[in-house]
């Protein structure tokens, strides 16, 4: 853990601006420092990126591996197209990604890439989330479906929404799951720590089929099938059960800079137009092969 003391020199200078002018990172990054409360000013923690800070001011700044996000990606990144026809694509995300615009307009996405590539995606509303029907965190990688037309949209939104399309995942848990075990258990944003999201009687219902497909000495490797589609539910899932997922450096500490080890490797869906089911596979990706191989 490092822990950082920088002094203002003027007033009027907002708190993230101030934080670009001493550490060389993204902007994504330091504004995920402010929002997860690494950050003080004179002792208290702010999570305000706009806070004005006064001439004297001390910024004190804890950082360490777990808290720094992997970097975004600013050059466009090879994407593997599974299947395209009229409707829609399917494509197999890469780790680092991010699928559309967050608070870097600086940063290529998932979507400015697939634009890039002259795929036209389906734009519903807003532009820098043309054709996104669900997603995946940025350090997920796997099997992602976008439309490229509105019948496709709200076939494939309706779709997710009355969780027929069947979505399967691999992960690699830290320690060694003994059973094949189903979590029915509510998700709800954390109060405290509003990148993070927990187990709550509060919360929305989440269920997660977790069957072990092979334990090595100090992990497991899961097939999962994700009846819902909550945010970071397996992860969050997979740390309610004690055994988070390697690389989380969300839900679990971690020396592992790799991100979650996690992958979704099949998807099944109702074709929007022909109505026919399609079901889409891909091997175990290497990045996690490496860590059990």
């Amino acid at each position: 853990m490092e822990k950082k003391q920088l002094k203002s020199n003027t007033s009027g200078t907002r708190l993230d601006k101030f934080l670009q002018q001493h550490f060389t990172v993204s902007r994504v990054l330091i504004k995920e420092w402010i929002t997860k409360q690494y950050i003080s000013v004179n002792n208290i923690i702010t999570t305000k990126a706009s806070f004005l800070l006064s001439k004297g001011d001390v910024i004190t700044c804890i950082i360490n591996k777990e808290t720094a996000s992997p970097p975004p990606l600013n050059t466009p990144t090879s994407i593997n197209y599974i299947y395209e026809d009229h409707d829609l694509v399917v494509l197999n995300k890469p780790a680092g990604l991010l699928v559309h615009l967050g608070s870097n307009k600086n940063e290529t996405t998932l979507v400015d890439q697939v634009k890039n590539d002259r795929i036209p995606l389906y734009d519903y509303a807003d532009n820098n989330r043309a054709g996104i029907v669900h997603r995946l965190d940025r350090m997920t990688e796997g099997l992602l479906v976008l439309a490229k037309t509105k019948r496709a949209y709200e076939s494939l939104s309706q779709q997710f929404r009355n969780r027929t399309i069947k979505k399967h995942y691999y992960a690699l848990l830290k320690g060694k799951l003994n059973q094949d075990i189903d979590v029915n258990q509510p998700i709800a944003r954390h109060p405290k720590h509003r990148h993070k999201y927990y187990v709550s009687p509060d919360g929305r219902d989440a269920y997660t089929k977790f069957f072990i497909k092979k334990n090595y000495n100090s992990m497991t490797l899961c097939n999962i099938e994700l009846i819902s589609g909550r945010t970071h539910q397996i992860r969050v899932h997979a740390h309610f059960l004690g055994h988070p997922i390697i690389g989380d450096t969300i839900y679990t500490k971690t020396s592992r800079q790799s991100g979650q080890l996690l992958q979704a490797y099949s998807l099944s869906l109702k074709h929007p137009n022909h109505e026919k089911k399609l079901t889409f596979s891909i091997p175990i990706s290497k990045r996690i092969q490496k860590f059990y191989a």
